[in-house]
């Protein structure tokens, strides 16, 4: 018996007609047969659009290529191969796909400015929050008014990784106690976002680790890479500001 789908929205991130939130695994579409994921993902895309009762026309994706490419879109669908996209757009839902890698959504409240990141440990690294905070700021955002959230991910004591992954991060990010180095995604990603020129308490981590709460989301290393993916989402409605569009 299939269980009634599971979205999680995002406390202190979203204000006045700007929302968002993350699906869950439950009640969402497993991967199918190999070849088959893109299938997977666009039936994900269509139950979301049904359950926020949006135009499943009024959203857009990306191929995600674990890059620091950013993309400014403003038409719905397929906008490319990059990793983050942002938008002054109404009505215009920004998703990214994740079963480990971060997920990061940011806007600017005032005017209405939003973006989506997909931060795994190559996209952090190489500072696809940094480039997305700077196209958010080029399309009239202010940095000091960004908020951001950083969804499930894979947490610390999960993450573990080789010496020449452990090497591309910070030291303050690397627990070397252990057999094999661990990496802590989301400190890490906090931490380019303060780069960038966020305001630390505008800054909220979900503290959720997808490989752990096996029950609430898919996770690509603890299946093996047999997994569906959780999708994060954000929005503004036509109300959200009256001068976003000049």
């Amino acid at each position: 018996m299939s269980r009634r789908p599971i979205l999680v929205s995002i406390p202190g991130l979203v204000a006045g007609a700007v929302s968002g939130g993350i699906t869950t695994r439950v009640g969402f579409p497993a991967a199918g047969p190999a070849g088959e994921e893109e299938a997977g993902k666009a039936a994900g895309r269509q139950l979301l659009a049904r359950l926020l009762r949006r135009d499943p026309s009024r959203m857009a994706w990306l191929k995600q290529v674990h890059s620091d490419r950013v993309l400014r879109v403003e038409d719905p669908g397929l906008a490319g191969d990059a990793d983050a996209m942002v938008t002054r757009e109404d009505d215009l839902a920004l998703l990214i796909a994740v079963a480990d890698c971060g997920p990061v959504l940011l806007h600017d409240p005032q005017t209405g400015v939003i973006a989506a990141a997909h931060a795994g440990w190559r996209g952090t690294v190489s500072g696809v929050c940094e480039r997305t905070v700077e196209a958010m700021i080029e399309a009239g955002a202010d940095v000091e008014r960004i908020r951001a959230w950083i969804g499930p991910c894979i947490g610390p004591a999960q993450f573990e990784v080789g010496e020449e992954v452990a090497a591309q991060f910070d030291g303050a990010f690397v627990d070397r106690t252990q057999a094999r180095p661990h990496v802590d995604l989301p400190a890490a990603i906090a931490a380019r976002l303060l780069e960038a020129g966020l305001n630390k308490k505008k800054i909220r981590n979900a503290g959720q680790c997808t490989v752990e709460l096996e029950d609430r989301y898919w996770s690509y290393r603890r299946d093996g890479g047999i997994c569906g993916r959780q999708f994060a989402w954000i929005v503004r409605s036509p109300a959200a500001t009256t001068s976003s569009k000049s």
